[in-house]
This record gives C-alpha cells, sequence and structure tokens, in this order.
C-alpha cells in the first residue's frame, strides 16, 4: 500500500498535515458563514429566517439555535443589570479537569461572541441578530425576571434546581429555571442533544449562579455543530434550485433526449454509415447526462443562470375551506386541521455566497455531461457494423 506521507524534510508539510490543515480552513470557513448568518448580514436564501426553517424542516435541531438566541438576550439583559445586581451572580469557576467546564476555553468564535457592544452581544463590530431581541423586549432587571420566559415557556411545574436562599435572590432566578427546563431536561420541547456530564454541570452551576457564563460550554458545543455539520449542509440546501416538478419534468426530458441519441446511433448503423458518423450523436448524450445530474443534483443551470430558486410553499387548500368542518360535524373550526397542499413559487437569489456556490455545482454538472456524453459516444462508435 502506497504511503501517503511526503518526504520528511524540515519546512515540507506531511499529506496528512495538509488534509489537517485543509480541514481547519473549511471549519473557519464555516464559521464565518455563520457568524455572518447570526449577524443578519445575509440574504435570500441564506438569510437567518431560512436558516431556521431549514433546521426546523430538515434537520429538526431547531433547539440548538433557539438556546443560542435565548442567550444571545440574556447575556444582553444581564450585562445590562446594576453592578450591585450582577455581583449577586458571580461568575462561575470551571474546573480544568471537568472537560463539560473547559470545552469552551480557547475558542476564537465563543471569545468573540460573549463581547458586548452598545447593541448587545457581537462578534466583532456587528452584533448578533436575534429574534428574541427585535421582538416587544423582555422587562430589564432582577425584580421583572419573572414576567419573561424563553419562548413563552410557561412558570416551571416542578423544581428542577435545587438552589439556596441566597441563590433564589439572584437576578433571572425564574427566568433561569425556566431554561434549564426548558432545554436541560429530560423529555423537554427543546432538549438539547448534550452528554449528562455536560448537562448535569450545568445544572450544577446554574442552580448556584446566574451568570450568563454558565452556558458557555452548551453555546460552544451548539456553535461546533452548526458550524460544522448545519451550515455546510445549509448552503448545499440552499444552492438548490428546483423542485420535484422540475425534476420531473427534466427527468422525462433527459429520458427522450437519450432515446433519440440512442435511435440516431441505430440509424446510423441500419444505413451502413462509417463509424465516426455516430459522434453527432454526442451532443444528444452530453444533454441528457446534463439533465440527469441536474435532477440528482437539483441544481439547474439554466435556474442559475437567471438567479432563480424553486421554493415549496405549503398552503390551506382553499377548495377546501367552504363546508370542511361542517362536513366533519365539528363544532368550531380548527385552522391546523384544515387540508393543505403545496406549490411551487419562483424566489430570487440575491447572496453572492449561494450564487458561488451555484457557479461551482453548475461546472461540475458540465463536467460530468461531457464525461456521460464521451462515454456513450465511445460505446456508440465501438459498435461493429
Amino acid at each position: 500500500m502506497a504511503n501517503h506521507t511526503a518526504v520528511t524534510i524540515d519546512g515540507v508539510e506531511t499529506a496528512l498535515d495538509v488534509k489537517k490543515r485543509k480541514q481547519q480552513l473549511n471549519v473557519l470557513h464555516n464559521e464565518s458563514i455563520l457568524v455572518r448568518i447570526l449577524q443578519g448580514k445575509t440574504c435570500t436564501p441564506l438569510s437567518l429566517s431560512d436558516f431556521r426553517t431549514y433546521l426546523e424542516k430538515k434537520e429538526f435541531s431547531e433547539e440548538n439555535l433557539d438556546v443560542l438566541e435565548w442567550f444571545i438576550s440574556y447575556r444582553h439583559r444581564f450585562m445590562a443589570l446594576p453592578e450591585s445586581e450582577r455581583a449577586l451572580s458571580p461568575a462561575p469557576v470551571f474546573s480544568a479537569e471537568n472537560e463539560a467546564d473547559t470545552a469552551h476555553t480557547g475558542d476564537n468564535l465563543v471569545k468573540a461572541l460573549f463581547s458586548t457592544s452598545q447593541n448587545g452581544v457581537g462578534v466583532g463590530a456587528a452584533p448578533l441578530k436575534s429574534s428574541i431581541l427585535t421582538a416587544d423586549g423582555p422587562p430589564t432587571g432582577a425584580t421583572a425576571s419573572a414576567e419573561w420566559l424563553p419562548f413563552g415557556c410557561p412558570p416551571p411545574e416542578k423544581v428542577v434546581l435545587t438552589c439556596t436562599e441566597d441563590a433564589k435572590r439572584q437576578p433571572f432566578r425564574t427566568e433561569i429555571n425556566a431554561a434549564i427546563q426548558l432545554f436541560f431536561t429530560t423529555g423537554a420541547s427543546k432538549e438539547l442533544n448534550i452528554t449528562s456530564a455536560m448537562r448535569k454541570s450545568i445544572c450544577d452551576k446554574a442552580a448556584s449562579t446566574t451568570h450568563p457564563d454558565v452556558f458557555a460550554p452548551v453555546v460552544k458545543h451548539c456553535l461546533d455543530i452548526m458550524g460544522t455539520s448545519s451550515v455546510p449542509a445549509f448552503m448545499h440546501y440552499a444552492a438548490q434550485n428546483v423542485q420535484t416538478p422540475a425534476r420531473i419534468s427534466r427527468t422525462v426530458a433527459a429520458s427522450l433526449t437519450s432515446l433519440l441519441g440512442v435511435l440516431l446511433v441505430a440509424l446510423l448503423i441500419h444505413n451502413n454509415v462509417t463509424r465516426w458518423s455516430r459522434v453527432s450523436a454526442f451532443p444528444l448524450f452530453a444533454t441528457a447526462g446534463l439533465l440527469y445530474v441536474a435532477v440528482y443534483s437539483k441544481m439547474c443551470p439554466l435556474r442559475m443562470a437567471a438567479r432563480k430558486k424553486e421554493i415549496l410553499v405549503t398552503e390551506v387548500d382553499p377548495d377546501a375551506k367552504r363546508g370542511f368542518f361542517k362536513r366533519l360535524k365539528q363544532p368550531s373550526p380548527d385552522k391546523s386541521q384544515l387540508p393543505t397542499r403545496s406549490k411551487v413559487v419562483i424566489q430570487i437569489v440575491e447572496e453572492p455566497l449561494v450564487l458561488s456556490r451555484q457557479a461551482k455545482m453548475t461546472l461540475w454538472i458540465c463536467v460530468w455531461a461531457v464525461i456521460a456524453g464521451v462515454v456513450m459516444t465511445a460505446i456508440a462508435v465501438a459498435i461493429p457494423l
């Protein structure tokens, strides 16, 4: 087996080092895209609302973004408290032996995330965008913390944390209890996918202090997941610009084009025309290959050239509104039970990152189309008279 390690000369990287460096650069690139999304600097179809919809509908991991948005809002409000009230909740002490405690240390993205700005928590010079911060904001001050709970969560039904009397007087204690119940309780609606060690560490620290740094490890964990997994998949999803109806029509067109190519070759063979005349079938085979690859990758070069993208929108079926509940003999209408239908809507692609990704995908589609055309044409030429 060949050795993939380069010659060990001073100043020369090994193949493993080059691969590791490329992976690190990809991670940094994805993290920079994630920061731009969170700051609201990206536009359709790579906006923050598009990212949330993707997490909800495709990955079913919207809780990672939820806890991050809540943390941004909570740290902003905590840091706005008077010094005397913040002193009631000292910063937690992280032990070097506990991996869950030290999971966030040394991470540039999290350190930048924790930096405060005039508008709240920011990365660099720009604050992070949060749907919580832009909504009708929660009241500020420790005495009003019980009046606002994350994501409309009802007050805790049971005491999750065992707090001392001093800890119960800390600012935002009710909100912290609700956040623990919402994100860190087994079976909760927004339970985070974290290790038991990290869950225990955060709950133990949250019982003694309401300082935002308690949630530093889980914020780092969620950022890692979104940066290394969700963002690359979201980028690929955002670059796809055709839906199922268009893919079906293109599959039919590709099949007909392939059939025309085969019929042309068969006609040339039947008429005893020279072999090299069969090269004329190359455009048909290449076009069929382009259509097949476009269907597989869900990316149409023509749509990309027009900067358009098809999205699937689900709406209530208007034909089923009248008399629907009367037929079911329901006492009161429930919109959630109305029949729905999906329709394709054209969306204009404005984000340069998506356009760049689509251009790369188009290049690869064309390359594979040429390869498919060459292979099919070579087979046609090789058939004896």
